[in-house]
């Protein structure tokens, strides 16, 4: 039934649908994000980019303060350097910041359509974008200035071009399928995981180990090529190869001591940072630091890590401690009733996306492209800690999921 949708009608709907997720974050970002804290990654970004337009390169924050820039792989360079071209035209402000990645949640919406409409026909597209439209997930990132305001657009249009290579195999899409994920990298590391699991979902599809071997081997190139010019700075600037970035082993050092194996568990401690502290201006040697005192500690209570793997899964995906869930949000800058109702949106998408995934299955249609982004969610945050925010890669195929199993139980009230 969903055929019977034209394209103009489609196209129409589409578009409405984008000016209305436009319209949400631009309200949240202006009418309620003002009033709420910026976190701190969020300042650090707006920094940087000001470092890049002043002729600093991009480096630690300490180091500008001190006049004397030093070199930082802390964060991927995708969104400082954004904001900096920003900058570089004017729109140096925080506010003008907000506004311009408002444009990006527009955009995650009608890429979000578009994949629904390619994985299960217009009318699923539509219910998706509709869906996007209007989830506080999305529209709260503009809100609160972060990577993930580029990453939900990226996701999806990686995803599309996914399943465009699976309908017309051919090397071109699979080296624009290695390339936008090089590109989702340098926005959010943990995607980097996609490009072995895109590249077995897509090879999958594939008829002969010949083919399968091309299309694994152009996507990896082309992935790869994208990273280089930041690993070959890296390389040089740090003298390490390779390196996406310095953040892992930060991250571990507050997610391997006492607080998140024993009291919140699969959470994080910020005062297990000091274990390193005497480090701190020395960003590589702080991140080594990191990485070992939590490999020692992760390695003297081994009997815990399970339980820590498993509360940090079930935190992910709001099984568990989902209060503190939201409330850590709330300390990041984005509104607590917009996160509660987040939270409502996605158990209500939950039942709906595995009836989805069903009706894939019956028709045949790939999956597995939609499972990536959920696998790369969970193995990323098992290995980090748990945080419901650390998914909205995910989310983009839940609710591509969700749309079509409404799509379909829709259908079969109507029969």
């Amino acid at each position: 039934m969903s055929k019977a949708i034209s394209t103009r009608g489609f196209a129409g709907g589409l578009a409405a649908l984008s000016l209305t997720g436009f319209a949400a974050a631009l309200a949240y970002a202006l009418a309620v994000s003002p009033d709420e804290i910026v976190a701190g990654d969020a300042t650090q970004y707006h920094l940087l980019a000001q470092g890049i337009v002043d002729g600093h390169g991009y480096s630690t924050l300490s180091s500008l303060l001190r006049g004397d820039p030093q070199p930082t792989a802390q964060h991927p360079p995708l969104f400082p350097l954004v904001l900096a071209g920003l900058d570089l035209i004017g729109l140096d402000t925080l506010t003008a910041h907000r506004v311009v990645l408002c444009f990006a949640t527009g955009a995650g919406v009608c890429l979000v359509g578009l994949l629904g409409r390619r994985v299960a026909g217009p009318r699923a597209g539509l219910i998706a974008a509709a869906i996007a439209a209007v989830y506080p997930g999305f529209f709260m990132l503009a809100g609160v200035a972060m990577t993930e305001s580029l990453y939900i657009p990226l996701i999806a249009l990686t995803l599309l071009v996914a399943y465009a290579l699976i309908d017309r195999p051919s090397l071109g899409l699979a080296a624009l399928l290695g390339a936008l994920i090089g590109l989702t990298t340098l926005d959010r590391t943990e995607a980097f995981l996609l490009l072995p699991l895109l590249a077995l979902a897509v090879a999958l599809t594939m008829p002969g180990a010949r083919q399968k071997l091309r299309v694994v081997a152009t996507i990896t190139l082309a992935g790869l090529l994208v990273l280089a010019p930041w690993l070959g700075r890296n390389w040089a600037a740090m003298d390490r190869f390779p390196l996406l970035s310095t953040n892992g082993g930060l991250t571990a050092m507050v997610a391997n001591c006492e607080g998140p194996y024993y009291v919140d568990v699969g959470f994080i401690q910020p005062d297990c940072l000091v274990r390193c502290q005497r480090l701190r201006e020395d960003e590589l040697r702080y991140s080594d630091c990191g990485a070992r005192v939590a490999r020692r500690y992760a390695e003297d209570h081994l009997r815990r890590v399970p339980v820590v793997l498993a509360a940090r899964v079930a935190r992910t995906w709001n099984f568990y401690a989902l209060d503190n869930d939201v409330s850590y949000a709330e300390f990041g800058g984005r509104n607590r009733t917009a996160s509660e109702v987040k939270v409502g949106m996605y158990f209500l998408l939950l039942p709906l996306a595995a009836l989805g995934a069903w009706v894939l299955v019956r028709r045949r249609r790939p999956l597995l492209p939609l499972l990536a982004p959920v696998a790369m969610a969970t193995v990323a945050t098992a290995l980090t800690f748990g945080f419901s925010h650390y998914r909205l890669g995910a989310d983009v195929a839940l609710i591509v999921l969700g749309a079509t199993g409404l799509d379909r139980l829709a259908e079969r009230l109507r029969g």
